[in-house]
């Protein structure tokens, strides 16, 4: 199962987690009690590094940009997407795309005839 984080609102100290930045990025927050101001100290994923991002007791922060300001979030379900290429006989190009762009490529170098697009559905829908 692929999760991603919503943002639900403004940072406020109540929210047990998970946080985010405004942008999206996930923040891992180191403490809220800093000795000095700002007296938020967390760490925003961004791609392969960490980001300190420092902030006020309201989540926002005082020297980057507002894009780094903290928010509430919560964990949601992706629902998985993938295009196949199917040959004319049926049959189906085993290399699942992510993107329709990626398996229109794939296709074509392949000679299949359409993409079978395929998506996830939750139980109930």
């Amino acid at each position: 199962m692929t999760t991603k984080l919503e943002i639900i609102g403004p940072y406020t100290p109540e929210h047990e987690g998970p946080f985010c930045t405004r942008d999206g990025k996930s923040v891992r927050i180191l403490c809220t009690d800093r000795k000095g101001i700002p007296p938020i100290v967390g760490l925003a994923q961004d791609g392969d590094m960490e980001l300190i991002v420092i902030a006020g007791s309201d989540g926002v922060t005082k020297t980057m940009s507002r894009n780094y300001d903290l928010m509430n979030a919560r964990e949601v379900r992706v629902l998985r997407e993938v295009w196949l290429p199917q040959f004319e006989n049926g049959d189906l190009l085993g290399v699942p795309m992510n993107t329709k762009e990626k398996a229109e490529v794939i296709r074509e170098a392949n000679r299949c005839v359409r993409l079978i697009h395929f998506r996830e559905v939750l139980e109930g829908e």
